[in-house]
């Protein structure tokens, strides 16, 4: 296990139901990438690059009740 240091910033949070086994997490990023962001009113924040993804408690990839979150960092688009 590592450890990193997330900076500060404005994130879509996005809670992927599943434990995977029927590729949530992969569609959830799909998702995001391919239909949300595109027609949101955000772009991703070029200045972070970096997107994550969150297990806590809720997350036992044995249960289908199963979650997880994944982080994308964003900002609101100009004009």
């Amino acid at each position: 296990m590592y450890r990193k240091v997330v900076p500060k910033a404005e994130y879509a949070v996005f809670t992927v139901n599943g434990n995977n086994a029927n590729g949530e997490i992969g569609q959830a990023f799909r998702y995001i990438y391919n239909v949300w962001l595109p027609n949101s009113e955000y772009c991703m924040d070029e200045d972070l690059l970096l997107d994550f993804e969150y297990y806590d408690e809720r997350w036992d990839c044995q249960l289908q009740t199963a979650q997880m979150d994944i982080y994308i960092p964003i900002r609101r688009l100009e004009g």
